[in-house]
């Protein structure tokens, strides 16, 4: 139809999974994600908080008052999360009642959840519909098995009855994965780059798309505490809302690394260098795993991700300090570029 201006439509699973023929060079693709941290500031009306956010300098830390005010923001947002109905929804009545608010987002998650439920039953059949739903809703389980404070990698015993290899589940996970619903990570064993090279096709990490679709599957009842707690809320929440801010973020393929015991939750690839970024819910800061991966793959900086407000220290290795709020920051390659090279002066 050479009339027509514009046709849009969602994930095309309907043609990808279909029988009908795709439109070669007739469709324009646009990867679209839920609202980042600071993308969820401006849905709910705090664009003030929100330029200071995207405005951070990395040499000082952030203003107490700031600090504590995006901390208390970010704890809406793990449970709110970035589903644009979700944020619509929320901005619209949290000034009249939190309660009420997030109420209304459960309803709303609820009912999101029920519509990828239907979608997957009608575009994967019975049978691989029953696998994709029990991987969907096997992830909060799956992320809470932690070790030393780490989600651990996808273990495919025991999420379907007799289906325990990854040959059994690996199209029911490509299925997710290609639909944009989960975020595959996979587990590098060495930190050159490509970190592609090192992967193993049976071991990755799996975090839902959205921080906020996590909780309501989790039943984590975030908002029912003033904010955002070190120690209360695990390390796989974190990490999920890490993975899920560096996707909207630009970052398309994301990898974790483990080595012996060390494992960094994230690597960043930046001008043939890796840099590892360590997530820690809690106050405690001085794991090793980074300094390891940083030694061994002469890594320029240390990144860490955890309940503080910012720094930048160190001479032969410099160490980053990020609160968690502001994962999305390391999007900008630049100011990590000057950050590893010891720039205080401008970043």
């Amino acid at each position: 139809m050479p009339e027509a201006c514009i046709a849009a439509t969602g994930s095309l699973l309907g043609i990808s999974l279909g029988d009908s023929s795709f439109p070669v060079g007739k469709v324009n693709i646009l990867d679209l994600n839920p609202l980042s941290f600071t993308e969820f500031l401006a849905g709910v009306n705090e664009h003030q908080i929100s330029e200071v956010l995207k405005n951070l300098d990395y040499r000082k830390p952030l203003d107490e008052f700031y600090h504590i005010r995006l901390w208390t923001l970010f704890s809406e947002y793990l449970s709110v999360g970035g589903m644009p109905e979700a944020v619509s929804c929320y901005s619209n009545l949290r000034i009249e009642s939190t309660l009420l608010a997030t109420e209304e987002v459960r309803m709303i998650m609820h009912n999101l959840l029920n519509s990828y439920l239907a979608d997957i039953a009608k575009h994967a059949g019975s049978e691989n519909s029953t696998q994709i739903t029990g991987i969907l809703t096997s992830i909060p389980s799956q992320l809470g098995r932690e070790v030393n404070g780490n989600a651990e990698r996808f273990r495919f015993k025991g999420v379907i009855p007799g289906k325990n290899k990854y040959q059994n589940l690996s199209g029911a996970i490509n299925w997710l994965v290609a639909s944009s619903i989960l975020l595959k990570v996979p587990l590098a064993s060495r930190g050159e780059q490509p970190l592609s090279a090192w992967e193993s096709p049976n071991r990755f990490k799996l975090y839902l798309h959205d921080i906020g679709i996590l909780s309501h599957l989790a039943e984590i009842p975030l908002l029912k505490k003033e904010a955002f707690i070190p120690g209360f809320y695990k390390g796989w929440v974190a990490e999920n809302f890490v993975a899920q801010e560096l996707t909207a973020s630009g970052m398309n393929q994301l990898h974790s690394w483990q080595g012996g015991k060390a494992e960094v939750e994230f690597v960043i690839q930046s001008e043939g260098i890796s840099i590892p970024v360590e997530v820690k819910a809690g106050r405690r800061t001085q794991a090793k795993s980074a300094g390891i991966f940083a030694g061994k793959y002469a890594s320029p900086l240390i990144v860490k991700l955890g309940f503080w407000t910012n720094s930048l220290t160190g001479d032969n290795k410099p160490t980053l300090k990020l609160p968690l709020y502001a994962a999305g920051l390391l999007a900008d390659q630049n100011r990590i570029r000057r950050a590893a090279e010891g720039d205080r002066d401008n970043v």
